[in-house]
């Protein structure tokens, strides 16, 4: 790609200092039109130094890696609080699909416990999770994807896992994130993960997002789908980012607190 104009070194210096970037910020602070504005965006997002979301961009972050034990020792009561209200939620029945990470391993906790104490029967799991499936498969049909294994992430990936999520539907989705801006856009912090969310997204009649306070009002590398009214829940703590709580549901998206 050439060298960027003077014009797009503005807004990625605005983006250094502010994270996100709306059209109507850089066409009133930059004198320009809406189209010329959309003109800037599109060469930074080809030129892979943004994240076009709607109304706005937000800058891409190359840097960033996912490690689930460090994950694992962050904001450990607030995921264990969120996975049991989420837990709750889960109804005889359903068919689920099952995310993988630190807060849906509480989850999958929570679940483990509401199955062997009896309140709750007859479901079935789809999952790329490779933590305690043995002991949810005592009481409930679990299934694995199968795909490469990612030992950082302790799940399975890759065409093979997305090829088997793609045969089924599901009437629930419960799905992590690395973060979550303030338009309700969902990002991760690779393409393998993007993936496996979208396909599940798409084949679930509901989606339950499961999001500590940490990842709320910022982005990450990957943008891979939104928060949809009347399909998405998201289950957070009350420690939420000032007036994120008031934008997400102005959005229509239902937000359950697990204090």
């Amino acid at each position: 790609m050439g060298k960027r104009s003077a014009q797009e070194e503005h807004i990625v210096e605005m983006l250094k200092s502010r994270r996100r970037i709306e059209l109507s910020d850089i066409c009133e602070m930059m004198h320009v039109s809406e189209a010329t504005a959309r003109r800037y965006l599109s060469s930074l997002e080809a030129s892979g130094t943004i994240i076009r979301t709607h109304g706005g961009a937000v800058l891409r972050d190359v840097s960033v890696a996912y490690s689930y034990s460090k994950e694992a020792s962050q904001m450990l009561e607030e995921k264990r609080r969120i996975a049991e209200r989420a837990a709750a939620l889960v109804q005889s029945g359903e068919h689920i699909f099952m995310d993988t990470g630190t807060t849906l391993n509480e989850f999958g906790n929570a679940l483990y416990s509401r199955l062997s104490e009896g309140d709750l029967k007859d479901i079935s799991i789809v999952t790329n999770s490779l933590t305690h499936n043995e002991a949810l498969a005592s009481f409930c049909t679990v299934t694995l994807t199968g795909g490469r294994i990612r030992t950082e992430r302790r799940d399975l990936s890759g065409t093979i896992a997305l090829w088997t999520l793609a045969t089924y539907r599901f009437d629930r989705a419960v799905l992590g994130v690395d973060s979550i801006d303030d338009e309700g856009t969902l990002f991760t912090t690779d393409d393998d993960t993007a993936a496996m969310a979208r396909q599940a997204i798409a084949n679930s009649a509901n989606v339950m997002i499961l999001a500590d306070s940490s990842k709320l009002g910022r982005t990450s590398y990957v943008a891979y789908s939104r928060l949809l009214p009347n399909k998405s829940l998201l289950v957070t703590d009350s420690r939420m980012p000032d007036g994120f709580l008031k934008r997400i549901r102005s959005l229509g998206i239902q937000v359950i607190t697990a204090d």
